[in-house]
């Protein structure tokens, strides 16, 4: 794991938030995250952007995305890429996928 490729920070960011508002209202939690991966060395991929939430009752979220072109051979160019999960509270998934031709 590394730091996220588009905020230049050296590692991976957690957060983490804890909402109670009264003794009796029900404990409401969310941890996000952002950071990156890095595979296959410096002849690899560009690196992997991942950030998202985890939410309590609530819909969770994970987006990959590459922020810069990859060659892997003279004759394919893999586009920027962007897809995201949603994981909705009642066990539905939804996938969004994007790639950016410039």
């Amino acid at each position: 794991f590394v730091g996220h490729p588009s905020t230049g920070a050296s590692g991976v960011a957690f957060g983490v938030e804890y909402i109670r508002a009264t003794n009796e209202s029900e404990t409401q939690w969310m941890i996000t995250f952002a950071g990156g991966v890095k595979i296959g060395g410096e002849n690899g991929p560009p690196v992997l952007s991942v950030e998202g939430e985890i939410v309590k009752n609530g819909i969770s979220r994970i987006t990959l995305m590459t922020l810069d072109e990859w060659q892997p051979l003279p004759v394919l160019p893999v586009p920027r890429m962007e897809g995201t999960c949603l994981f909705y509270p009642d066990s539905i998934v939804g996938i969004d996928v994007h790639a950016f031709v410039e």
